[in-house]
């Protein structure tokens, strides 16, 4: 269950100079808000992309260099980001990409060049592929009271992350998809909502959490009380292969027979410490997958600002759990959209998640979870997340780094591995991984320089299943500002 990020941050520690910062948002969700740098609002582990938008208009000329494995690429696309409103606070990318075809060093060098100069058409051969013009729409952060994001690399996660953790619809690269995340609160309470595409609404939820005791003349813990509900569903999960799947198909669902994959949790939450150098939750969560086992989770969040303007800031996360073996903690989490298709543990054989784990049999399982993000003075952010059950494969680890000479050099990383037991098995060179390495580099005022490589996974009709591959970027950005 890898962590992965939203794009969303602001560093809001108290270190600004104009005085302290605000006391942390409250939200049922229980996430913290209001400090940290690059590792996200909501996110504790993991790592941002660095092109993201900023509050000043610009528009431009995007091209490099992209190889798939062993096919190397041209890459081109006209940049647009706008911000708009009086504020400026609502932002809006857009983008062509085009990928044309330059050599194929997987075969022999005389039939390398066979494609050259071949639009790579696969990314735009759906209807649904006309989402790509936007790379990205928000309207205000993660931390104020009203928020939305649309993006083509959305990770995101609902409530206290026990049925929605660190999800990342896109992972699968078998089609293109603009996901939608839109949160709103008030003073006794608020939503959140997400869908994996704005298409197909396919995985889709939310959370609805109301505080009854906070306008009662009581002390502030009991005030501090929240009550939340949350539901998600995956209406078209996979459950099987069908007995005779077409050979030319690439779309997981044509392989699969599919079915409904839905949980529901109820949750409690109270503040135990509200200051403004500390602040510590408490939530207890309950949360069934339907036509299966239930699962329980006793949690507590901690932020904490360690000098006099708060250079460090701290945030962390313990959890203890209970729950049937037919039933997973986070079970949308950041590997979901591959393991949907395909499981990536060993004792689950290839199934695909929802019949993986409703055929799980045995006792209860117990386990634990952890997560720590480090951030000091808007420079340095580092964040780690443990976990470990008493079931098979159950193991998850995440590491994150980012290191930040302000806007001119900017260097990140992540990397996370489920569905492991051991030390061996954690140490081994192959896995169930996902790994970013990203930089950018500020050349002027108005030219910049990224790199990214990354393991994606892609859609193998033949095995019926995803199967990873390397992808390293190299572009460049020529734009105006207005």
């Amino acid at each position: 269950m890898y962590l992965g990020v939203q794009r969303a941050w602001r560093y809001q520690a108290a270190c600004d100079p104009a005085g302290p910062a605000p006391r942390p948002e409250r939200t049922a969700a229980g996430e913290l808000q209001g400090f940290g740098g690059r590792i996200a609002k909501g996110e504790l582990v993991g790592t941002l992309p660095l092109d993201r938008p900023s509050e000043t208009g610009t528009a431009g000329l995007r091209w490099g260099y992209q190889s798939l494995d062993d096919v190397h690429y041209a890459l081109i696309s006209p940049i647009v980001g706008l911000a708009l409103g009086p504020t400026r606070r609502v932002l809006l990318g857009l983008g062509a990409p085009l990928a044309v075809e330059v050599f194929d060093s997987g075969v022999p060098v005389v039939d390398g060049l066979d494609n050259a100069w071949r639009l790579r058409s696969e990314e735009w051969d759906e209807w649904s592929d006309a989402t790509r013009v936007v790379r990205y729409f928000r309207v205000g952060r993660k931390e104020e009271r009203f928020y939305l994001s649309a993006d083509d690399e959305l990770i995101a996660s609902i409530g206290h992350g026990t049925i929605t953790r660190g999800y990342r619809p896109d992972l699968g690269n078998d089609h293109h998809r603009l996901s939608l995340a839109l949160d709103a609160r008030g003073d006794d309470g608020g939503f959140e909502l997400l869908t994996s595409d704005v298409v197909t609404w396919e995985v889709v939820g939310g959370l609805l959490f109301v505080k009854p005791l906070d306008n009662l003349d009581v002390g502030e813990r009991v005030r501090s009380l929240s009550l939340g509900l949350t539901a998600m569903t995956d209406r078209l999960a996979p459950v099987a292969v069908l007995d005779d799947p077409p050979d030319d198909h690439t779309d997981p669902r044509d392989g699969y027979q599919t079915g409904i994959a839905s949980l529901i949790g109820l949750d409690v939450q109270v503040d135990v410490i509200d200051r403004s150098r500390a602040d510590i939750k408490a939530y207890i969560d309950g949360s069934r997958l339907l036509e299966a086992g239930n699962g329980g989770t006793l949690g507590a969040l901690g932020r904490f600002n360690v000098g006099e303007r708060a250079h460090l800031a701290i945030r962390s996360r313990a959890e203890v759990r209970l729950y049937d073996p037919d039933y997973q903690p986070a079970y949308f989490d950041a590997f979901y959209a591959i393991e949907r298709v395909s499981s990536l543990r060993p004792a689950d054989d290839g199934a695909p998640r929802l019949a993986a784990v409703k055929a799980r049999t045995g006792p209860p399982r117990t386990g634990g979870y952890g997560e720590l993000q480090l951030s000091w003075a808007e420079r340095i952010a580092v964040g780690t997340a443990l976990g470990a059950a008493s079931g098979p494969d159950d193991g998850e680890i995440a590491l994150s780094a980012e290191v930040s000479a302000g806007e001119r050099l900017r260097l990140a990383a992540s990397w996370g591995r489920i569905g492991w037991d051991t030390l061996e098995e954690l140490g081994a060179t192959e896995g169930a991984d996902r790994v970013t390495a990203q930089g950018r580099l500020q050349l002027t005022r108005l030219w910049f320089v990224d790199v990214r490589g990354e393991r994606i996974w892609d859609y193998a009709p033949a095995d019926l299943r995803y199967l990873p591959r390397w992808e390293n970027r190299l572009t460049t950005d020529m734009v105006v500002a207005f």
